[in-house]
């Protein structure tokens, strides 16, 4: 039973939160061949492979998605996938004169892998994808989003809730090319890019609601997801409680693909999108200047939440109090978003939400689709 006084504490944890997640991956583009499962890799490539096939002998739920796909519809095209994950690899390695200036192998991307023991092994080359491995993220992605888009929107309506997946994908389209194995330089992890933070606002506002959510889903693939990733002995795996409330990360449990990582991952990371979203809407929509709609504050939502993400709900907090500061009256969202993107202190975020559309932009066209959204 969760007492008044540990409901302050998280409310207070809530309201004090003032640092940013993001590093995005650089765009390297080296197209590999992802047209059949008996795709040769070269060895220092293969760690993917091999996930792949140790997977195919487990019976948990990533194993079943090399099987079938969890919904009649998908929501992204596969094509688009593909071309995600093609923007971000390793890169060209470092020159003499540049290893002497850094610690890192690669100009572009850092990937890492985990070996049988758990160790992580740095500097990996790009993981060598095949129609298996496209098959098995496109398919947890749409678990963890259709799943979750009305609990993240909270919304009934089906165009809401399309609307923070389509802005999921792009997200993470920039974020990790939905690469499981990419780290970024401030240490976040995987296709959702996950970090400890991450995990601690999960279990103090997500966890409870996601699993209750979860459990009483008409879907069976729904309550599965809830079961394998969120149960007692499972959630175990990737985040224990130990004494006085220390708690381990377990790096291992998000990267990687033999041991629902990918779904791990993904789901730790879109159910943040509603813990964002709600600070966001308290910042934004609080003060009685702002006079919006229901569809109005949806457009500004979706604004804020790539921004939060970026630079941290703390300084947009600010950033929104600095942008209100001498306006009498707000009823135009885009006038209301551009006045917050003039405010904001900085460069990067200014620029965030033109990256996010930049790439983007490459996914579709390399995709060959009009579109990625079905």
């Amino acid at each position: 039973m969760v007492t008044k006084m540990q409901i302050l504490f998280m409310i207070l944890t809530f309201l004090s939160l003032d640092y940013a997640y993001s590093q995005d991956q650089a765009s390297t583009k080296q197209h590999q061949t992802n047209s059949t499962n008996s795709l040769k890799c070269e060895e220092d490539k293969s760690y993917l492979t091999q996930e792949i096939t140790a997977l195919k002998k487990s019976n948990n739920l990533s194993a079943e998605f090399l099987k079938s796909q969890p919904f009649s519809k998908l929501f992204v095209k596969r094509s688009c996938i593909s071309s995600a994950l093609a923007q971000v690899s390793a890169g060209r390695k470092l020159t003499d004169k540049e290893k002497r200036k850094s610690k890192e192998e690669f100009v572009g991307n850092n990937f890492v892998r985990c070996d049988d023991d758990d160790v992580l092994h740095d500097f990996q080359k790009t993981p060598c994808q095949s129609e298996d491995s496209i098959k098995l993220i496109h398919n947890s992605f749409e678990t963890v989003t259709q799943c979750l888009k009305d609990y993240v929107s909270d919304s009934k309506d089906p165009s809401v809730q399309n609307e923070w997946v389509k802005l999921y994908f792009k997200m993470l389209t920039k974020e990790s090319g939905l690469q499981n194995y990419v780290r970024s330089r401030r240490k976040a992890w995987g296709a959702g890019q996950i970090m400890p933070e991450y995990i601690q606002d999960f279990i103090n506002f997500s966890k409870e609601g996601v699993q209750e959510h979860l459990e009483k889903s008409e879907h069976l693939v729904c309550r599965n997801l809830g079961e394998e990733i969120l149960s007692d002995t499972n959630f175990k795996k990737f985040y224990s409680t130990k004494k006085k409330a220390n708690e381990l990360f377990r790096t291992c449990s998000f990267v990687g693909a033999d041991d629902n990582q990918i779904l791990r991952n993904l789901l730790v990371g879109f159910s943040s999108l509603k813990v964002t979203r709600t600070r966001a809407r308290r910042s934004a929509f609080s003060n009685e200047v702002v006079k919006l709609s229901s569809k109005d504050q949806l457009q500004v939502e979706l604004s804020l939440v790539p921004l939060a993400y970026n630079m941290g709900p703390g300084n947009l907090d600010r950033t929104i109090t600095k942008a209100l500061k001498w306006k009498k009256q707000i009823s135009n969202p885009r006038e209301y978003i551009a006045s917050i993107k003039n405010a904001i202190p900085f460069v990067e975020t200014k620029n965030y939400q033109f990256n996010i559309d930049k790439r983007f932009a490459d996914v579709v066209k390399d995709s060959g689709q009009k579109s990625c959204f079905n």
